[in-house]
């Protein structure tokens, strides 16, 4: 009796998430540090004001006077 044991390569699908394929590009794979930290800060979909400073939203980008067209793009 012979016990034959192959291997296979499989491709993954992509390289990524999809958010960081965004800001570096498809065919980039991303560190484990660009995975954690680009894009996970949530801007929107809050389910109510903070009691604190009811005019604004968390992580409101109008509450500072710096003014970014990306927050995540070096100056």
């Amino acid at each position: 009796m012979t016990v034959q044991i192959k291997t296979i390569d499989l491709e993954p699908k992509r390289q990524t998430f999809g958010h960081v394929a965004r800001r570096l590009g498809a065919d980039k794979p991303a560190s484990r540090y660009q995975e954690a930290t680009l894009d996970v800060q949530a801007t929107a979909n809050f389910h109510y004001k903070p009691l604190w400073e009811a005019e604004f939203w968390h992580f409101d980008q109008a509450k500072t006077a710096v003014v970014m067209a990306d927050w995540y793009k070096p100056l």
